[in-house]
């Protein structure tokens, strides 16, 4: 059905004499530039793009094509999300040498993580000859990933390459009476998902100009952040961290933001459970949009944060936020390289966690 819609959309747009505007793509749907840590790249300024309204009154109406001159609009619509749906619904937003590119998302960001059972069975297997997941390269490649439980999503792009054949850009390219009814569908049909907060807030707050970032209705995050990280993005610092969710806050067209927090060490996992609260203090208030935060914490925790007689400080950070625990993990590595195993750290007792609250004056 999919390759179907696919040639059909593709002879009526070859054969209906369609006006296109390919010169003005760039300014309306800008790719940018960014820095790239591992090769030293230059930021490269985005091009201002041209206001939506401005590019709507130049939009030709195309009724000499049998596309949008016999088709009505609620079948154009069934089309369109038909090829979203081939090229996959869930798309990650990611760097690659100094760029923002893009490739499918093949993992249920709701599911848990299936990196607990894999180690959990390569140690029944590896229990006699005492082997880390350290000198296992296939599972350590997994559990050391920086697209956290997207995992799975870094070996498909690894093995197929970023920006695989999709029907996103030809379909924007066409005309511009299709760029805008695309986009508005991908809007309503396409989920971006970062698992990396420079390339977050490069598309978001860097591009917040650019029509795709207004439109999207759905984002995804899972983020691993380190103890410097922690202390870096707290909200009283003017970090990427708060840009981010400031950000967010003003796009009129956002619904849902889904959340994956968790440290690469014992030691992160806890100082974000110490400091993880504080990190929505940016917030400010109650988000307009669905918010839905996922925590490595036990039940203990648990019970402290959701405690309505509780602390002051965990009740004001998580005002408007839909909490979600998945429980300590059943492996962490620790800060020994190559070392696999359950973290032991305890929990900060709830008066030290409000005393850091009024401390830092949050």
């Amino acid at each position: 059905m999919a390759s179907l819609v696919r040639r059909v959309l593709g002879a009526v747009v070859r054969s209906a004499h369609i006006h296109h505007f390919g010169s003005e793509l760039e300014a309306a749907f800008p790719t940018s530039t960014v820095n790239d840590y591992d090769e030293g790249r230059e930021r490269t300024p985005l091009s201002e793009p041209i206001p939506a309204d401005q590019l709507a009154e130049t939009a030709h109406h195309q009724f000499q094509s049998d596309f949008f001159g016999k088709l009505p609009l609620e079948i154009r619509r069934q089309i369109y999300e038909e090829l979203w749906r081939s090229a996959g619904e869930s798309q990650h937003i990611f760097h690659m040498k100094g760029r923002l590119r893009r490739c499918i998302c093949v993992t249920d960001h709701d599911a848990e993580d299936e990196r607990d059972d894999i180690v959990e069975n390569f140690k029944l297997e590896k229990s006699l000859t005492h082997e880390t997941y350290f000198s296992n390269p296939a599972l350590h490649r997994q559990l050391s990933s920086t697209w956290t439980k997207h995992w799975k999503c870094e070996e498909h792009m690894a093995t197929h390459g970023p920006s695989e054949p999709a029907p996103f850009l030809p379909a924007l390219t066409t005309c511009k009476r299709m760029y805008f009814e695309c986009m508005e569908s991908i809007g309503e049909h396409v989920t971006l998902n970062f698992t990396s907060l420079q390339a977050a807030h490069d598309f978001v707050v860097v591009r917040r100009q650019a029509p795709i970032v207004s439109t999207i209705r759905r984002f995804n995050f899972s983020f691993y952040l380190s103890q410097q990280e922690i202390n870096k993005y707290m909200p009283w610092n003017d970090s990427q961290w708060k840009q981010l969710w400031q950000t967010l806050g003003g796009l009129r067209n956002v619904r849902q933001v889904k959340l994956w927090l968790d440290g690469r060490l014992g030691s992160d996992q806890h100082d974000l459970q110490l400091n993880g609260p504080a990190l929505f203090k940016c917030l400010d208030e109650a988000p307009k949009y669905r918010l839905s935060v996922n925590l490595p914490t036990d039940e203990d925790t648990e019970e402290k944060l959701t405690d309505p007689w509780g602390p002051r400080y965990a009740m004001d950070c998580f005002q408007g936020v839909e909490l979600q625990f998945r429980g300590a993990p059943a492996y962490r590595p620790s800060d020994k390289k190559g070392v696999c195993g359950p973290t032991n750290s305890p929990m900060p007792s709830l008066e030290v966690m409000a005393w850091y609250s009024m401390s830092m004056n949050v």
